[in-house]
Formats: structure tokens, sequence, C-alpha cells
């Protein structure tokens, strides 16, 4: 979900806003697959492995196991990722 807000305090104005360069750089259908791509399509023992090994430190490139954007990997992305065991939805 992206959303741009555009506003002036004086409603006489005319508002204009662009956005430059804004890009997509991975599409996420199963946020809970963190291993690194590419993606299994199911919440299993390579993504519990993964952020194992990514554990306590920031997030490793090529997985995304951050699950709860907190920038670390912690108790809370482990039990998100446990919540959602199992093939994708």
């Amino acid at each position: 979900k992206v959303r741009f807000t555009a506003n002036d305090a004086d409603p006489q104005s005319i508002v204009e806003a662009g956005v430059d360069a804004f890009q997509i750089n991975q599409l996420l259908c199963c946020p809970w697959d963190c291993q690194a791509a590419p993606q299994s399509g199911a919440v299993d023992v390579p993504d519990l492995l993964a952020l194992l090994g990514a554990w306590g430190g920031p997030q490793t490139p090529g997985t995304t196991c951050d699950l709860d954007g907190s920038g670390a990997i912690a108790v809370p992305d482990l039990l998100e990722l446990l919540a959602n065991w199992g093939p994708c939805p």
C-alpha cells in the first residue's frame, strides 16, 4: 500500500505535487516466506533457518525475516513466522 498526500494551507492556491524515482524492489505475496530468493510459497524449515541465521542482527541481504519491521530479528519475528507456518494463502 502506498499513499501520497499533497496540500497547502491556503485554500485559494493550486497545489502541484510529483513523485520522482518511485520503484518497487520486491513484491511479497507471502511476507512470512523469508528465505532467500526464490521463495517457496510456504512457511517452512528453510524460512525458520533463515530467521535463526539472522537472529539478533539487522536484516540479512536477500531475506525478509524482519517480519515486525523493527530492524532486528528477534522473538516477535519468530512468533510471527510460527503463527503462519504452512502453505501461504
